[in-house]
């Protein structure tokens, strides 16, 4: 997320929200540029005066969104029920899980918005569940994350990569009676909104 939508989140607006704002106030921009050129532009030649208003009606928006385009996923919430049942047992209560592989700079960076995340919503109970045979692989992870976020080796490797689908990180909100997994390209702030609200009950 760009400086703008981290301000948004700062004043409290929620992560879907925050993401669209920014777009929407540079679209209004360019409306006020527009009424204000409309009356500069009086006695201007027809021509040169509608070449004007146009340029700076889209102008704001333009520049705004080439610098922070949406890409797709950006606003997605899409998530797949899992039933397995040796994942579900393995937590006594509702958790958001983080699925890893050692040193992942992707994995990495999601974490960032994971830490952002337990900031907005304290009762988010957050884990990262490494697949690896090494427990010092676990070490990567510990050097930049908060003690807030449990790092664990997990139990059934070949169960948390189907989970995945061997995408790296991967999402799984998992709870005794299911497990709502994303992929990565699928995480969007619409599902980040989402989390936060299931841990706010």
């Amino acid at each position: 997320m760009n400086y703008f939508e981290m301000a948004f989140l700062e004043l409290g607006f929620s992560w879907t929200t925050s993401k669209w704002l920014p777009y929407i106030l540079a679209f209004f921009l360019g409306v006020l540029i527009f009424f204000f050129l409309k009356r500069l532009l009086k006695n201007v030649n027809k021509f040169l005066k509608v070449t004007f208003l146009i340029i700076a009606l889209v102008l704001p928006f333009t520049l705004y969104f080439s610098w922070s385009p949406i890409y797709e996923g950006d606003f997605s919430n899409k998530y797949r029920i899992e039933n397995i049942e040796k994942i579900q047992q393995e937590r006594e209560r509702q958790t958001f899980v983080v699925i890893a592989i050692p040193n992942c700079k992707y994995c990495k960076g999601a974490l960032k918005r994971v830490e952002k995340m337990i900031e907005r919503q304290p009762n988010l109970n957050v884990e990262v569940a490494v697949c690896t045979r090494k427990v010092e692989s676990l070490n990567w992870y510990k050097t930049f994350l908060s003690e807030k976020i449990k790092v664990t080796q997990v139990k059934y490797p070949n169960l948390y990569r189907k989970l995945a689908k061997n995408r790296f990180p991967s999402f799984a909100l998992i709870q005794k009676e299911s497990i709502a997994a994303w992929e990565y390209d699928y995480f969007g702030v619409r599902a980040m909104d989402f989390i936060e609200s299931m841990f706010s009950k």
